[in-house]
């Protein structure tokens, strides 16, 4: 996932596990690495993956 203000790799900033629609997901929050950018230390997305 990209940084959608300055376009940087971002990092996972936590990593959690939830149920959704009855199945179990991992869910990743990214935040931007850029410390000069405005989104630097705040979420700027997440994604989720199922987990087998």
């Amino acid at each position: 996932m990209r940084c959608p203000r300055c376009d940087t790799e971002a990092a996972v900033m936590s990593a959690r596990e939830e149920v959704r629609d009855g199945k179990c997901v991992r869910v990743l929050t990214f935040q931007c690495r850029n410390k000069r950018c405005g989104e630097y230390d705040h979420a700027i997305g997440e994604q989720m993956f199922d987990k087998r």
